[in-house]
């Protein structure tokens, strides 16, 4: 039988470890973590991420946490932490995340396109119906481009075809819903709906494709006396030289991308993201992309009427940055 200081040490030593074990509990539960530099229990917060493939691998400080999605990643300590998803085959998505305490950081809707070699997708096949010259046609709305008034229309009997200037111009130009989108003083391009590809065309040869790329929107920018066209999709922007009908990739993201701004007068472009705008200069490709915006929640963007700033919006708030500090 145990001696009565005996039993009353055993006594007080199971309630310190009682309030120990609660209290840990507690701040366990409330998302408090034992730091060891300096140390001190601090408050954590979260990561939560959706992303395809949903089989990717989701690294946080380049330590393997899942490879699932969704995927939460809970009791990160305050400042910053490095994301990075990736998968074999497929271009990597990397961002730097600032957490705060008691707050989960969401990274949503990631897409990683393949890693393939960049490519133009190939020569949009055209049919070899007749041209047929009619007075009567139901025609898209008219869009001016290079001073040409273009137009599509469709009929059963003859197909998708352009009308330039009012004349019926081109042959049937395939299956699927085609709209203008642009194009200059060499090239008219044209959306097609169902591929999402940009079918480009010279004007005085309009039923030969010469380049079709993906994207669904142009962007004309001129410089130094050149015209180059700006091609981007969801997930890539293309430079695309209408005089020689080639094509180059500038970018190729892991992310949506809100629009293409060409920076006038220089050779640079900037892409602008939700959560940020990157400039790439066009004259040197290996360059290394400079951020010129970190911002949350970016639905727009344009260049100011002066050239030397970019105007941005964030739920509702206009914000400008002086480009033309940066490169002088």
């Amino acid at each position: 039988m145990l001696r009565l200081k005996t039993r009353r040490f055993v006594f007080w030593l199971m309630v310190v470890c009682y309030f120990v074990t609660a209290t840990a509990i507690l701040l366990f539960a409330n998302g408090y973590r034992l730091r060891f530099a300096p140390l001190r229990f601090a408050q954590t917060g979260n990561i939560l991420a959706t992303f395809t493939p949903t089989n990717a691998n989701v690294y946080v400080d380049e330590v393997l946490i899942t490879n699932s999605s969704p995927a939460r990643i809970r009791a990160l300590f305050p400042g910053s932490h490095h994301i990075e998803i990736s998968k074999d085959g497929f271009i990597s998505y990397k961002r730097d995340i600032h957490i705060e305490p008691r707050t989960t950081a969401f990274v949503n809707d990631i897409y990683l396109p393949t890693s393939g070699p960049a490519k133009l997708l190939g020569t949009a096949a055209t049919s070899t119906a007749a041209r047929f010259i009619v007075q009567t046609f139901l025609a898209s709305d008219p869009v001016t481009v290079a001073g040409h008034v273009v137009s599509v229309t469709t009929t059963a009997a003859r197909g998708t075809q352009l009308i330039i200037d009012g004349t019926l111009a081109s042959r049937d130009l395939g299956v699927g819903s085609w709209r203008v989108a642009g194009g200059d003083a060499n090239m008219l391009a044209l959306f097609h709906s169902v591929t999402h590809d940009l079918v480009l065309r010279r004007w005085d040869s309009i039923d030969t494709p010469i380049v079709s790329i993906s994207g669904d929107t142009i962007v004309p920018y001129i410089y130094k006396g050149t015209t180059t066209l700006f091609a981007f999709s969801k997930f890539e922007v293309w430079q695309i030289n209408t005089a020689t009908g080639g094509a180059a990739l500038v970018t190729r993201q892991s992310k949506p991308i809100v629009t293409v701004l060409p920076l006038t007068p220089l050779n640079v472009v900037a892409v602008v993201f939700a959560d940020q705008i990157v400039a790439y200069e066009l004259s040197e490709p290996q360059a290394t992309p400079i951020e010129l915006v970190s911002a949350s929640g970016i639905s727009a963007a344009f260049v100011s009427d002066d050239q030397t700033a970019l105007i941005y919006t964030t739920e509702n708030t206009s914000s400008t940055f002086q480009y033309s500090r940066t490169y002088r």
